[in-house]
């Protein structure tokens, strides 16, 4: 081995980890302190001006590596990426020893004068300074590191007993392997390398530190015997085995170096992965809190539409028919008995002039009955209370006829009336709805109503048209999405659905399902009525061959009206202010004719028609009513009465009806 050169060289080891641990403004110090220690060191063996240059080609290449790793890497610099790894490899003993190789052989040759071989001088170099590089370096940093980190070793007996199983395993193979009686003794030439999975067992199991602590006990047994001039390489000089055993230890440092560099990160990254998995859950666990709840707000808050929009529709329809009852019940009334007080002035007044202006006043009574009527049948028409769902959607098809000239087609199965007025309500203002869509949207004058019972013993509703379809959300107005969403909202919520079929140029289809529960139906309290009495004949005797005449009306004023217009000829038995009390009181007074007003409380005067004729045929009923309508009048005729009036024309005709149906 040439006099004065090393085959492992530490101190530029410290010298690069120095200048990658500390800041540029510490270089220039700690360069000069590097300087001056190489020459201390130096001059007892080389010229001063060789120690000089000695120290500044260490400095040199020691500089020139740090800058090179710190300028092309982010953030301080340590071996717990693979990257900067590779960049200490390539910028450290690749590139910065075989740098400061060159010059450092060029001075050996001046020392050593013509017979030095400057290739193998360069190359002693080179490999001496990158073995330093390679087994001290790392541990160096990974010390210091860990001391800025403040972190505790976690020590364990296991782990210190495997730690010094693996230093006595080194010692012992690294004896069979460098340390021989005969230097020059022939054997395996590749035995250096079962060494490597002690290195490869450090470099999984110790890290970083216990990886170089391993290459450099294998480095001090293995340079130790070839200074003694021992080597397992059989017939090669002494420089040729320097040359090997470097190449070893350089190869072994830079796979287990490596190794544990990759095991490192690897286990960051595996720690990173379940931090980020842990994380990740948490953060899952907290959206599916946060969503449950706000889907629960949501929830609630659609609940709370939904009823709100559900009350708004049923508020609207119980003020519509309490202005239509206040009108009917009330107003109308009133102008009736103001028409029969009319009546009877002109029957006992001979003036003609008196008997003409009363006449005007009647015929104003007359136009004021109509006007409210059409009013109370905008608002909430009474044929669906009195006369059920079917005549109901029959006087809307005839409304809608006359009022916007569509031809509605009703198909009604048997025994499909609600016997719920709220469920007869709904479906009546769906159908509406759904009927003023096909006026204002499809282009057609024909539309078709089916009513059934589907399989279920749902009330099934449909209303279809062949008109144009809706083409898009934006085809209807606000207003009609809104009925329709109501209508939805409100079907949803009886255990129903609404569906909208419809397609370009192929028409729409409306289909209303709705189940029916009578025992969940919420009756309204009506106005208490009069009980029902009946009439003294006078004497405590019933005249014989008198028409005796029970008359039934939930207004007072209409039935003393009524009464008063009836007293010139026939005997009042009674009077009623409800449908019920009036079967009762025919029960007890078996009248020849019974007046029945349509719209009473507790029993309407079709279903008392109804009744009284089945039980008492030979009572002939009349039904008196302030609506003009054909339906009603037909549901009346059908339970059994044999006329019905307007009560705005009974004062002149009631007294003449009432006499034909006595004789017959």
């Amino acid at each position: 081995m040439p006099e004065g050169i090393a085959v492992l060289w530490p101190p530029n080891a410290v010298l690069l980890s120095a200048l990658l641990l500390s800041p540029y403004r510490h270089w220039p110090w700690i360069g000069l302190a590097t300087l001056l220690a190489e020459c201390i060191a130096d001059i007892p063996a080389f010229p001063l001006w060789a120690a000089v240059a000695f120290g500044l080609i260490n400095l040199f290449e020691s500089a020139l590596a740090a800058w090179l790793i710190r300028r092309l890497g982010t953030g301080p610099f340590d071996f717990g990426r693979l990257a900067n790894g590779v960049r200490f490899l390539v910028f450290g003993p690749l590139f910065g020893s075989a740098l400061a190789a060159l010059f450092g052989a060029a001075v050996y040759v001046q020392l050593q004068g013509a017979e030095a071989n400057y290739l193998a001088l360069w190359r002693i170099w080179w490999f001496g300074d990158a073995l330093g590089l390679l087994i001290l370096t790392p541990p160096i940093i990974a010390l210091w590191r860990q001391f800025e980190s403040r972190t505790p070793f976690a020590f364990s007996w296991l782990k210190l007993a495997e730690a010094v199983a693996l230093a006595l395993s080194v010692t012992a193979l690294s004896i069979v392997v460098f340390i021989q009686d005969e230097p020059r003794m022939p054997q395996f030439y590749s035995a250096p390398i079962l060494l490597l999975p002690l290195g490869m067992w450090a470099a999984i199991r110790f890290g970083i530190f216990g990886t170089a602590a391993t290459m450099a006990l294998i480095a001090l047994l293995a340079v130790a015997q070839l200074v003694r001039g021992v080597y397992p390489y059989p017939d090669v000089t002494a420089q040729q085995a320097v040359w090997l055993t470097q190449e070893y230890l350089a190869i072994v440092a830079v796979a287990t170096v490596g190794l544990s560099i990759l095991r490192h990160e690897m286990a960051e990254q595996c720690q990173a992965l379940i931090a980020s998995e842990r994380d990740l859950r948490r953060f899952n666990e907290q959206l599916e809190q946060r969503v449950a709840k706000r889907t629960a707000e949501l929830e609630q808050r659609a609940a709370q539409l939904r009823a709100l929009t559900s009350e708004l529709t049923q508020t609207e329809e119980r003020e519509r028919r309490r202005l239509a009852q206040v009108l009917h019940d009330h107003l109308q009334q009133l102008v009736v008995a103001g028409k029969f007080e009319i009546a009877s002035a002109l029957n006992q007044s001979d003036d003609e002039a008196t008997a003409a202006s009363l006449k005007r006043v009647g015929n104003l009574l007359d136009q004021s009955i109509q006007e409210s009527r059409s009013l109370t049948i905008e608002l909430s028409p009474p044929v669906l209370y009195d006369a059920r769902l079917i005549a109901g959607l029959g006087w809307l098809t005839q409304w809608m006829r006359e009022q916007h000239g569509l031809t509605v087609d009703l198909h009604a199965a048997e025994g499909a009336d609600p016997s719920s007025d709220d469920l007869s309500v709904l479906v009546f203002q769906a159908v509406r709805e759904f009927l003023f869509n096909v006026v204002k949207h499809a282009g057609v004058d024909h539309a078709e109503i089916t009513v059934r019972r589907d399989e279920l013993g749902c009330l099934e509703v449909r209303v279809c048209d062949l008109g144009c379809g809706y083409r898009t959300s934006s085809d209807s107005s606000a207003s009609d999405r809104f009925g329709l969403f109501s209508i939805r909202e409100r079907a949803q919520r009886l255990g129903g659905d609404l569906t909208i079929r419809s397609a370009p140029g192929k028409g729409t289809c409306a289909v209303l399902t709705v189940p029916e529960d009578p025992a969940s139906v919420a009756r309204c309290a009506t106005t208490p009525v009069p009980p029902a009495r009946a009439r003294d004949p006078g004497n405590g005797s019933v005249r014989s061959g008198a028409i005796r005449v029970l008359v039934a009306d939930d207004h007072e004023v209409v039935r003393e009206g009524l009464v008063a217009t009836l007293r010139a000829q026939p005997e009042i038995v009674g009077e009623a202010g409800d449908g019920q009390a009036a079967v009762e009181l025919v029960r007890a007074t078996r009248p020849t004719i019974a007046v029945l007003d349509i719209t009473m409380p507790v029993m309407n005067g079709i279903e008392a028609t109804r009744a009284i004729v089945s039980e008492f045929p030979d009572t002939r009923v009349i039904g008196l009513s302030v609506h003009d309508s054909e339906d009603i009048a037909a549901a009346m005729r059908d339970a059994g009465a044999i006329a019905y009036l307007n009560k705005a024309t009974a004062s002149t005709r009631l007294l003449t009806l009432i006499r034909e149906a006595a004789c017959t």
